[in-house]
């Protein structure tokens, strides 16, 4: 069977100086394993748009379970710190549409993201949680044409403490062209 290792005790390891932002976030890109989307068969007309979804880890939820975080620096898990990273993530992959879950930081988002082009709607979750849902997208290559915030507090489908934001976009110019990616 599997066991579980302990980690490492973090607040016993000398602390080093961490990456600045940008460089933490080029670092963490390029650890990752990117799988291209195939073209579809039957070759397209329709321009190109690129859609990233991240789960962002609410500070409030890592707070609830730090055992899920032994051994990691705390200050990689500070959120001003996870903020400034996510948002260098974000300007470098350059996304067309952005889904955010566990988003508690859509104030501050929406201000960074808004000076680089984005436009952004929210859903918060019930239950007493503070996080939610967001959808961010380019203010240059869609408009909104409407946004629901569906909280499933009260709804009796099983989703719990669970919310989503649906957000209609219209295109308005051609997001970009296929660039292999």
């Amino acid at each position: 069977g599997y066991q579980h290792r302990p980690r490492r005790d973090a607040s016993r390891v000398a602390a080093r100086p961490l990456a600045d932002p940008a460089e933490a976030a080029r670092r963490g890109l390029d650890r990752r394993t990117w799988v291209p989307t195939p073209p579809d068969d039957d070759a397209r007309e329709e321009p190109i748009f690129r859609v990233m979804s991240y789960n962002i880890l609410a500070a409030s939820l890592a707070a609830e379970h730090p055992e899920l975080y032994r051994g990691v620096d705390a200050r990689v898990m500070r959120q001003s710190r996870r903020r400034s990273v996510l948002v260098e993530e974000i300007k470098s992959l350059a996304p067309d549409v952005l889904l955010l879950q566990e988003n508690e930081s859509f104030p501050f988002l929406q201000r960074e993201l808004g000076r680089r082009g984005y436009d952004g709607a929210h859903a918060p979750r019930g239950g007493g949680k503070l996080d939610g849902s967001s959808v961010f997208f380019r203010r240059d290559a869609f408009e909104r044409v409407d946004f629901e915030a569906i909280d499933f507090e009260n709804a009796e489908c099983g989703l719990k403490h669970n919310a989503a934001a649906i957000v209609t976009l219209r295109r308005t110019r051609v997001v970009r062209e296929s660039d292999g990616d």
